[in-house]
C-alpha cells in the first residue's frame, strides 16, 4: 500500500507550500508504520498561529477480481509560531457580539480558535450552527439566528481536538 501525505490551506494563507513534508508518498507493507516529518521551509516567518488540515491516504494496488476499498484520514494541524507562546485555552479571547439578529464571533488573539461546529443560545436553549469548527487569528464569523440571547454556549476543542467541558461566554450589543 503506498500512503499518500497531503496539506491543504483552510484559509488564503498558502501556509502549505511552504510546509515540506517528508516522505509525501512511502510504501507501508502489511505490519509496518511510516513517521511523517513536516518543516517549514528555511526563511518563512510566522507571526500567529496556522491551521491546516492534512490528510493521510492508503491507496492500494487493485488485482484481478479484487475490491479496493481506500482508507483516508484527516486531521486538523495546527502550525505554531515560535513568537507566540501556547495557550490552553485560546477561547478565553473569543468576542460576541450581537446586533439585529446576527450573531458575530471574532477572533483578536494570535491563536486558532477550535470550536464544536455548533453554539448554543442562552436563555432560549436553541443551538445554531457555525459555518466552521474553528476561527483563524483576526478571523470574525457571523451568523443569523432567530432568538435574542444573552449568553452563548461554547464546546471548546484542544489543540489535539478533544472535546472539552462547555464554556458560557457573555453577549456584547
Amino acid at each position: 500500500m503506498l500512503l499518500v501525505s497531503k496539506l491543504e490551506d483552510l484559509g488564503e494563507d498558502k501556509l502549505s507550500q511552504r510546509i515540506l513534508i517528508a516522505p509525501p508518498i512511502a510504501r507501508i507493507d502489511p505490519g509496518q508504520s511510516q513517521q511523517i516529518k513536516f518543516s517549514l521551509k528555511k526563511g518563512a516567518k510566522l507571526e500567529h498561529e496556522y491551521m491546516l488540515k492534512a490528510s493521510f491516504e492508503g491507496v492500494s494496488q487493485t488485482g484481478r477480481g479484487s475490491l479496493v476499498m481506500p482508507v483516508r484520514q484527516e486531521i486538523g494541524f495546527l502550525v505554531q509560531a515560535g513568537a507566540v507562546p501556547v495557550s490552553k485555552t485560546p477561547w478565553d479571547n473569543l468576542k460576541l457580539s450581537l446586533a439585529d439578529r446576527h450573531l458575530t464571533l471574532s477572533n483578536p488573539s494570535t491563536h486558532v480558535i477550535r470550536l464544536a461546529p455548533s453554539v448554543k443560545l442562552l436563555p432560549a436553549n436553541k443551538t445554531v450552527a457555525l459555518p466552521h469548527a474553528y476561527l483563524m487569528p483576526g478571523e470574525s464569523r457571523t451568523v443569523e439566528i432567530d432568538d435574542a440571547a444573552d449568553k452563548i454556549e461554547i464546546v471548546p476543542l484542544s489543540r489535539y481536538g478533544l472535546v472539552l467541558p462547555a464554556v458560557t461566554m457573555p453577549v456584547q450589543r
